[in-house]
């Protein structure tokens, strides 16, 4: 097991936007596994994120080389929600890289003003309600922000 640090990653970013082709890259096969509308809501997200728009969030786990190892992406899909993708890590970290995402998502949800966060899994998994305290709802799972 390996540490990795969370970090945002806009393509501005003079280190981290180096990193914005290789989340594109991996965001397009974790989309894939959750529908088929990848291509439009891939290039919907990455034109925000270009376009600096405050209601769109990329994260990436790095290690201490600087390789992804894992990503999330969340967008303001009102002015009252949050959606995001299931974190994803490629492999077990000493840290909990994945709550670090989700604690991450909520605070800046929260900032944006929004009441609850919707999460959207690849499949029906009863961990992420119970160790993230998340209410399933289809293969989506909600939190109310307190």
């Amino acid at each position: 097991m390996n540490s990795v640090r969370v970090v945002q990653v806009s393509p501005y970013h003079k280190i981290y936007g180096l990193l914005t082709p290789i989340l594109a890259q991996r965001l397009h096969e974790g989309l894939s596994s959750l529908g088929d509308e990848t291509d439009y809501v891939l290039t919907n997200f990455m034109s925000m994120l270009w376009a600096k728009n405050p209601g769109v969030l990329l994260l990436a786990a790095v290690d201490a080389q600087g390789q992804v190892k894992g990503y999330t992406a969340a967008l303001r899909q009102n002015e009252s929600e949050v959606l995001f993708i299931q974190p994803r890590l490629d492999e077990p970290t000493e840290n909990d890289a994945v709550g670090e995402m989700i604690e991450w998502v909520e605070r800046w949800a929260k900032e944006q003003g929004a009441t609850h966060t919707a999460l959207v899994a690849r499949r029906l998994d009863s961990k992420w309600g119970k160790k993230y305290n998340y209410e399933v709802s289809r293969y989506v799972l909600v939190k109310v922000l307190a």
